[in-house]
């Protein structure tokens, strides 16, 4: 893995490539300044054989991974591929696995694949501050809704519920953001949630020292105190997937246009408090679309932003 010069680091993207022999998922380190790629890291993958059948593997990358405080560890909700009627191939079971980063010897597994069940494509993990536990988005068992649970590194089968809601994050002191009714609310593990929008929100994003929550609403982006108040729109021309800055300055997030490929996204930062207009990271755009030939790839929302490769 590169070495990040600066005081804000990396933009960490999760990103799944294809082709029709199998998939892999990995992360990509871009610089925030320059959208210069500064290495990759792989996480897992999964390939095909003559039958069509996956040989009892989860990477199909249902879903993005989330790096822990330190840069260490990775930690994945992946999704198991069947087909049963070559080469019609379908999500069947998803699983929670725990990884290593290490860019000289490679990911390694931490612990076995969880289950959880059948794919239920909510698949959002965010780590707690001490890097102990894990937040994740789950279906309920009953009432077709969405539950937030949280486990303990050491026990990760060991899923304790949290409340009913989505799209969680954990602040660096310990509060919790969820979506429930298309609004924010904010508690933590045994204390009640409180409201904290009430025109809508979603997509919330904890800022360093839990101070600010960058959020979506009708597609661009804003900026709420995490005490209450009144909302600060940040972008008018688009915006999803907030993600801060380590030093709170800079909040990075994505905006697709379509481009003869089809729609992709590109990546994008702006100075939130100085109401400038928000700069695009790079030329390129992140997703490459399968043209027809079963090969492309595809960046899983959200990012993330690290400090170096800790």
């Amino acid at each position: 893995m590169a070495t990040f010069a600066g005081r804000n680091g990396a933009i960490v993207l999760t990103r799944v490539t294809y082709d029709r022999n199998g998939s892999s998922t990995g992360l990509t380190f871009v610089d925030s300044r320059s959208g210069r790629f500064n290495g990759n890291v792989e996480l897992c993958e999964y390939s095909v054989d003559s039958a069509m059948r996956v040989p009892g593997t989860y990477c199909t990358g249902s879903g993005p991974a989330a790096l822990s405080p330190d840069g260490s560890l990775a930690v994945l909700v992946e999704g198991e591929l069947r087909c049963p009627q070559p080469p019609a191939c379908e999500s069947a079971e998803e699983a929670l696995r725990v990884l290593t980063v290490d860019g000289d010897s490679g990911p390694g597994p931490l612990t076995d694949p969880i289950d959880l069940g059948p794919y239920s494509g909510v698949d959002r993990v965010r780590w707690s501050p001490d890097a102990k536990w894990v937040l994740l988005d789950r279906r309920l068992t009953t009432g077709g809704g969405v539950g937030v649970f949280v486990a303990p590194l050491d026990d990760v089968a060991s899923l304790r519920f949290v409340a009913e809601g989505s799209q969680a994050d954990w602040s660096s002191d310990g509060r919790i953001v969820i979506v429930r009714d298309s609004n924010l609310y904010v508690g933590s593990v045994g204390s009640p949630f409180r409201r904290l929008t009430y025109r809508g929100g979603s997509e919330p994003s904890w800022s360093p020292h839990g101070h600010w929550l960058a959020f979506v609403r009708k597609g661009d982006l804003y900026a709420i105190p995490a005490a209450g108040g009144k909302p600060r729109r940040i972008t008018h021309r688009g915006g999803r997937s907030p993600v801060w800055s380590p030093d709170g300055k800079q909040i990075a997030f994505f905006r697709s246009r379509d481009q003869t490929v089809g729609r992709v996204k590109f990546l994008y930062t702006v100075r939130w408090r100085k109401s400038r207009s928000a700069r695009q990271i790079g030329s390129e755009p992140l997703d490459n679309p399968d043209q027809g030939y079963g090969v492309g790839s595809a960046v899983r929302s959200p990012p993330d932003w690290q400090v170096r490769p800790r």
